[in-house]
């Protein structure tokens, strides 16, 4: 089975606009001039006074750092400098501890020593803006600033483009914001913060890189490190729903690769999880991960996401839900291995007969739809009612998934529409951490300097672990539209583990056309849809070695 090999690259971004400055000459300079050389030559650099300073825009957000080449007045050789990354202008501005500002896994604000005649690299986190402050008595020159920007090497092979110009921005936007995250041969949760690998967040991550990179060695890696770092008879990630990820997470991960080997390699792993999972399953034939290792005062205990982690008893119906799902996926895993699965479908059983409770929660509903497989009226509903209102980034893949599975396709991709786009709308380059369309009211934008009357787009919302600057504004779990837009309206369904068989159900969802290529181990499937006289004309071209079946919804 080949995989694609990856390698960290680095590309110079130079910046687009000057935001704003103070005591500076000529910073248009840092715009026009793209020498990478200091030299002794007559150079036209621009200047940065004492106690001066300049904020450079890059344009959209990068992971990676900044490149100076400068040079000083200065009697001692070198000028005292201060910089500060920003995912928004108003985070780059903001002193330590200003709304919830920090070094929180990487440093975006530090002193630095500018020598005379220098080419100087530093930093590394996640940014658009950059400000950098002339903390000395003395000039600050500046030939020349590149972001540098340090990301995966593996080309995009995969690809969605419809008539619909918002539909193709967000799809784009999405795929910036997990790219950023393919990093150290891993996937990240966030590019600025927490730059870790969490099962639970790697769900929504590896189908988009699945189907915008295919199979890519960072998927593979962060299924193993997830597993190495987490001994048997402990929780994922010390959640207990992200062992249950986990175990989703690898039934996906064979369907798209048909990677028997490693399965086999993973399957005692696999069965210790599912015991200690099962293990928890009370006499009400409900989940209770109070019976394994779980601390009774840990927020995350019963986790669906963020906005609902506060309401412990609505919790408990998604991660219910959530283990029928994982359940459900390994018995056809199971299957596939011709393996006895009893001991699992027994679990299933058990927790199918437990009469869930409604909800007023639209992940959780989601998750219900997702595990029954039926289509509550009250559930469908729910996630009806308020549009976008109640969305979260995390969840968002299962909300619109599940409102298609209710026959509700329409709706589902309006409310993406509606969700993403306001993101954008508030000058979202990556999508972020979480969001509440609410937010978008009376705002200064990412690329906007705050002001009093209106409320900062960043600094003054968020929660939980995330209030404030602390919010990552590019957060892999985000990428959510990858996945529903590939499953959904181009209708991509692996039929046979290793992707040899691939059913096509196409619907446009009120689009007219939609093109896409969906990259496999075996090679790239080309798709087309168009509408004609109110049907869907289909087109596909596949590689050898994959049967591609096309049917009608």
């Amino acid at each position: 089975m080949p995989i694609i090999e990856t390698q960290e690259t680095t590309e110079l971004i130079s910046p687009c606009r000057i935001v704003a400055s103070e005591r500076t000459e000529q910073t248009e300079n840092i715009l026009s001039n793209r020498y990478r050389q200091v030299s002794l030559g007559n150079f036209t650099y621009a200047t940065i006074r004492a106690k001066g300073y300049v904020i450079l825009d890059f344009g959209k957000e990068y992971s990676g750092g900044i490149r100076l080449l400068c040079s000083v007045n200065s009697p001692n050789g070198y000028v005292e400098t201060r910089v500060r990354f920003g995912e928004s202008v108003g985070e780059c501005m903001a002193e330590p501890g200003e709304k919830n500002c920090g070094n929180h896994h990487s440093l975006r604000d530090f002193r630095i020593t500018v020598p005379f005649l220098s080419d100087i690299r530093f930093g590394s986190t996640a940014f658009r803006f950059v400000r950098i402050d002339n903390t000395d008595d003395y000039d600050l020159l500046i030939l020349s600033a590149y972001a540098t920007y340090t990301h995966c090497n593996a080309p995009q092979t995969g690809s969605f483009v419809c008539d619909d110009a918002l539909v193709n921005r967000i799809y784009e936007t999405a795929h910036h914001t997990v790219f950023l995250n393919m990093q150290n041969k891993m996937i990240w949760d966030g590019a600025k913060r927490d730059r870790l690998v969490w099962s639970g967040d790697l769900n929504t991550e590896l189908l988009s890189v699945y189907y915008t990179h295919g199979f890519v060695e960072n998927t593979r890696n962060s299924l193993t490190f997830c597993k190495e770092t987490t001994p048997k008879g402990q929780w994922m990630n010390n959640i207990p729903s992200y062992s249950m990820w986990y175990i989703i997470n690898l039934c996906d991960y064979y369907l798209y690769t048909g990677d028997r080997e490693y399965i086999l390699e993973n399957k005692a792993y696999l069965e210790d999880t599912l015991r200690l999972l099962t293990g928890c399953i009370d006499e009400n034939n409900q989940i209770d991960v109070m019976r394994g290792p779980t601390d009774e005062n840990n927020i995350a205990a019963y986790f669906v996401d963020w906005p609902t982690c506060a309401d412990r008893e609505q919790s408990k119906i998604g991660v219910h839900a959530l283990m029928m799902i994982a359940l459900e996926k390994t018995l056809k895993l199971y299957a596939s291995f011709g393996w006895n699965g009893e001991e699992w479908q027994t679990a299933y059983r058990r927790l199918s007969s437990f009469p869930l409770q409604k909800t007023t929660y639209k992940q959780i509903a989601a998750f219900k739809i997702l595990a029954q497989g039926n289509k509550d009226a009250d559930d469908v509903n729910v996630l009806i009612n308020g549009g976008a209102n109640g969305v979260s980034t995390f969840m968002a893949y299962y909300i619109f998934s599940a409102l298609f599975k209710s026959g509700k396709g329409e709706d589902a991709m309006n409310m993406m529409k509606e969700y993403f786009g306001k993101m954008l709308q508030v000058g979202a380059t990556a999508f972020f951490e979480d969001f509440d369309i609410a937010w978008a009211e009376n705002c200064t934008k990412l690329n906007e300097i705050p002001r009093d009357d209106k409320k900062d787009i960043h600094g003054d919302f968020g929660k939980y672990c995330y209030e404030g600057y602390r919010h990552s504004l590019c957060h892999g779990w985000a990428s959510g539209a990858i996945p529903f837009l590939c499953e959904n309206v181009l209708g991509v369904e692996i039929a046979e583990a290793g992707c040899k068989v691939l059913k096509i159900h196409p619907d446009l969802l009120g689009l007219k056309k939609a093109t896409g290529d969906f990259p496999t181990p075996l090679g790239v499937v080309h798709i087309e849809h168009e509408s004609v006289d109110g049907k869907i004309k289909t087109k596909t071209i596949a590689p050898a070695g994959i049967q591609v079946i096309v049917e009608s919804r």
